[in-house]
């Protein structure tokens, strides 16, 4: 994440997605975001600021845009406009820039408290690790969330914890779902879940994952009607918890 991108067509459909999951998902009281915090660049990236309320959650939009008009693109608005909600939110060092050489101190820091009962959404401004270290040191490897943080992080929460990982999708549009089926399947295998869901609008993707079987499966009962409303896809990747509910109807 980057303030840069804060308040954009983006920003507005992450927000309003991770409101959706912490409202709906039984045993959530809180939203913890884990930004990856990174320095502004020159990119242009986070320029798409242009967008319209639609259907999603009319206070937020509001909010983004007057963050906006004020040119006060920082994510620890945030805790502004956290703060009258019925969820705790917990900004973790949304004031701090994340490195590379402190990973595992950043991961391992993360207080226990903001890890139970919570929507756990990590950020990192491209996705979670890919190719090898070589190519991710080019493409900067701050910009990427590695496995064994993911795993670190997903063994601490507790039962009714959701955590949910962004992914930025790659540009050859015919390989997108093949792309996040592959991606979330590998989540699958390294939390040692059955399924992951996932959500995305063909430009970026939100990875689910859950500590119980009942929460994913009132996720992926819940999240297909607000991709819909939304114009989004959502996938299960594995299906098995898909099939085993249609096997029980």
């Amino acid at each position: 994440m980057k303030n840069q991108y804060f308040g954009d067509q983006r920003d507005f459909m992450k927000y309003d997605l991770l409101m959706e999951v912490v409202e709906t998902t039984p045993g959530v009281c809180r939203l913890t975001n884990v930004p990856m915090l990174t320095p502004n660049d020159e990119t242009g990236e986070g320029n798409v600021t242009d967008f319209i309320e639609g259907n999603r959650r009319s206070d937020l939009y509001h909010y983004m845009r007057y963050c906006l008009a004020r040119g006060d693109r920082n994510i620890r608005n945030l805790r502004t406009f956290f703060a009258q909600r019925h969820f705790a939110y917990y900004g973790y060092r949304d004031d701090i820039f994340y490195e590379d050489g402190n990973r595992q101190e950043y991961f391992d820091s993360i207080p226990a408290g903001a890890l139970q009962d919570a929507v756990v959404f990590i950020d990192p401004d491209t996705g979670i690790q890919s190719g090898d270290n070589s190519y991710m040191r080019r493409a900067g490897i701050d910009r990427y969330l590695f496995w064994n943080n993911i795993v670190v992080v997903f063994n601490r929460m507790n039962a009714n914890s959701v955590l949910i990982i962004y992914q930025h999708l790659q540009r050859n549009a015919d390989l997108v779902v093949q792309n996040m089926q592959d991606k979330s399947t590998a989540l699958a295998d390294h939390l040692g879940r059955p399924s992951v869901a996932c959500v995305d609008d063909g430009d970026i993707a939100f990875l689910i994952a859950t500590k119980s079987d009942a929460s994913m499966t009132h996720i992926s009962e819940t999240l297909p009607h607000y991709a819909q409303t939304h114009d989004l896809r959502h996938h299960l990747f594995p299906e098995v918890i898909a099939e085993k509910a249609e096997a029980q109807a």
